[in-house]
């Protein structure tokens, strides 16, 4: 039996659609105080948080940076399984694999507690992409599943950290701004990374990576372990 690869945009097409209704049983919830809807209040926000004295600030950096390090990962994937020769039917189980055992330890970042554990995931998380730039082969598919297990891990732990030491009104706001710091770095980074991918090896790609991460985060951890 043949099936077509138009099957998972479909059926990711039908689960985007049951998203609708479930929407519209969200219900804004009462506050007392509400940001002015301008350009502003936006400003205002910004200036607030990206304060060199600001805890939200460094938290915002390191959780960019570790978003932007698992995001690109995401999307190094396939580029890995093709150099891998990986049979292309099992991409579709591979990436339901992947992501369920991100899930499954999302379920336990609640059990987190100290801030060292800052520190652990920017070494850990740069230390298995080193080891992925050195492992181009199926054993590399672990590290990808290790990879996910810190990403369900710590991005909970760290937007749940953001909403307790933000205020209510500027909540919503201050996690677009950590999307966008993301989505914006994600964009410049991702054009370089694909060019070294396709113009000389895989596996400088995970090098470069993991030597933006490592600096990045362990700067942020170490703001971030002060306060």
């Amino acid at each position: 039996m043949v099936i077509s690869l138009y099957l998972p945009v479909y059926l990711h097409t039908l689960l985007l659609l049951l998203s609708i209704p479930i929407a519209f049983t969200l219900v804004e919830p009462k506050r007392s105080y509400k940001l002015s809807k301008s350009f502003s209040s936006l400003k205002l926000v910004f200036k607030q948080t990206f304060n060199f004295k600001n805890k939200l600030m460094w938290l915002i950096i390191y959780s960019s940076c570790i978003g932007l390090a698992t995001l690109s990962v995401a999307w190094l994937v396939q580029p890995f399984l093709i150099e891998i020769n990986f049979p292309i039917v099992y991409y579709g189980l591979l990436w339901a694999a992947l992501n369920f055992s991100s899930a499954f330890t999302s379920y336990f970042s609640y059990i987190l507690k100290d801030v060292n554990i800052f520190f652990t995931v920017s070494i850990f998380l740069s230390f298995i992409l080193l080891l992925v730039s050195f492992n181009i082969t199926n054993l590399g598919i672990i590290l990808f599943f290790i990879i996910y297990f810190l990403r369900g891990i710590i991005t909970p732990y760290l937007k749940n950290h953001i909403n307790i030491i933000t205020s209510s009104e500027k909540r919503a706001t201050v996690l677009s701004i950590r999307s966008l710091i993301i989505r914006l770095s994600f964009s410049v980074i991702i054009p370089i990374l694909g060019f070294i991918a396709e113009n000389y090896e895989l596996k400088y790609v995970f090098l470069i990576l993991s030597a933006i991460v490592l600096p990045l985060s362990l700067i942020s951890s170490y703001k971030l372990s002060r306060d």
